[in-house]
């Protein structure tokens, strides 16, 4: 039986009486923060509720970074077409190198280059998806970052990906592949605050 969890329409301020709104998902499964594209909702979980009100401001103002980034769609679309055409490519890959070691001594014998070829296509597109990922991030980080002009939100993302890892369910893909990794995104901060 699917159970229906409620959205919570909260608000907080954040700044010279900026307010932002977002909605608490009482889904135990949620994530801890995100920008669901399909509702045009930044929701939170309860553990969000928790935090001091500084650390709840950066992670509000790194998920407007994705609300506010007007091809953030498209980007995330393009994403998710590298994504899928990756492992398309790698598969079909794959069954072309089977195919040739299996009719290595027949007419029908597929030349080791094709193979190669469409396997390294693969790995280009799921490379183009991690970049598409890492690039929304950044611009999210960049967002939040000038906005607070300090490194909060940094220490939030570190605490949340070393120390809360397994409570937290981060797993390696959510890491470094649908992530940048923390040391990466808290130099892209450093140097936002140098400028």
């Amino acid at each position: 039986m699917n159970q229906k969890y409620k959205l919570i329409p909260k608000k907080l301020e954040l700044a010279k009486g900026e307010v932002q709104e977002f909605c608490l998902d009482e889904n135990p499964k949620a994530n801890f923060a995100e920008y669901r594209k399909k509702e045009k909702k930044i929701c939170v979980n309860s553990k969000f509720e928790i935090l001091p009100k500084k650390e709840k401001i950066a992670i509000l103002y790194h998920e407007r970074g994705h609300s506010n980034f007007y091809l953030w769609n498209f980007f995330h679309e393009l994403g998710q077409f590298f994504f899928s055409f990756s492992w398309i490519f790698i598969l079909f890959s794959i069954l072309l190198r089977l195919t040739n070691q299996l009719t290595n001594n027949l007419i029908f014998n597929i030349p080791n280059l094709i193979w190669i070829i469409f396997f390294f296509i693969g790995i280009f597109l799921f490379m183009g998806f991690i970049s598409t990922n890492y690039l929304l991030e950044s611009i999210a980080d960049v967002y939040a970052v000038s906005r607070m002009r300090n490194l909060i939100l940094i220490k939030c993302i570190k605490r949340l990906y070393e120390k809360d890892a397994k409570e937290n369910k981060i797993t390696f893909w959510r890491k470094y592949v649908l992530h940048p990794s923390p040391n990466i995104r808290e130099k892209v901060m450093r140097r936002v605050l140098e400028w």
